[in-house]
C-alpha cells in the first residue's frame, strides 16, 4: 500500500502547507478551516495523490477569453476608421492636440472600468453587496472615487498632450490648451459614469 502521512492542520501552519493539506483534505472527505476554534483537525494524505490543478480545459479557456477580445478589437478598428473620417474636421485640423489625446482617453476608460470592477469585486467578496443597506452607498461611493479618477487623468492627459505638442512643433496657444482640457476631462468622465 501506499505511505500515508499525517499533518495537523493549527493557526500556527504555514500557508503552503494548509493549502496543501486543505486539498488533500477536502478529497478526503472533510477539512476544518485551521481558523476554526475547535482546534486542530487530523488529516491524512497519500503523497502519491494528484496534487497539482491543472485548472480549465484549454478549449474552455480559449472559448470563455476569445469572444471578449475579438470584440475589444473589432471597437478599437471601430473606432480608428471613426477617426479616419473625422481626421479632416475644421476642429481636428485646428487643434492637432485632440488627435494626440484620443488614444490616451480610449485607454483611460480601459483602466478606469477595471479598477471599478477590482473594487466592487472585492466588496462583493467581502459580502458587503449582500446587504441592501450597504449596498447602495458602496455603489455610490465607488462611481464617485471613478468620476474623481476620470477627472484628474483626463486632465493630466490634456497636459501631457500639450506637452507632446508644444515639444514637435513649439506652438502654446492658451485657448486650445483649455479646450482640450475641458474635452478631455469631460470625455473621461462621462465615459466612465456610462
Amino acid at each position: 500500500g501506499a505511505l500515508l502521512f499525517t499533518g495537523v492542520i493549527t493557526n500556527d501552519d504555514n500557508e503552503g502547507d494548509y493549502r496543501l493539506m486543505r486539498k488533500e483534505a477536502s478529497r478526503k472527505g472533510g477539512f476544518r478551516s485551521p481558523h476554526h476554534r475547535m482546534g486542530a483537525q487530523l488529516v491524512h494524505f497519500d503523497p502519491a495523490d494528484d496534487i497539482v490543478d491543472d485548472g480549465p480545459p484549454s478549449l474552455e479557456v480559449v472559448t470563455q477569453v476569445f469572444p471578449p477580445f475579438l470584440v475589444a478589437g473589432l471597437g478599437m478598428v471601430a473606432a480608428g476608421l471613426l477617426l479616419h473620417v473625422v481626421q479632416d474636421w475644421p476642429v481636428f485640423v485646428d487643434v492637432r492636440m485632440i488627435l494626440i489625446l484620443i488614444p490616451a482617453l480610449l485607454g483611460l476608460k480601459g483602466n478606469l472600468e477595471m479598477t471599478l470592477a477590482s473594487r466592487l469585486s472585492t466588496h462583493a467578496n467581502l459580502g458587503h453587496l449582500d446587504r441592501r443597506e450597504e449596498l447602495s452607498s458602496v455603489i455610490v461611493g465607488n462611481i464617485a472615487i471613478v468620476q474623481c479618477q476620470a477627472v484628474v487623468v483626463g486632465l493630466l492627459a490634456a497636459l501631457v498632450a500639450t506637452a507632446m505638442n508644444f515639444a514637435s512643433t513649439g506652438d502654446l496657444v492658451p485657448r486650445h490648451v483649455a479646450l482640450l482640457a475641458a474635452s478631455s476631462i469631460l470625455a473621461a468622465s462621462i465615459s466612465s459614469f456610462l
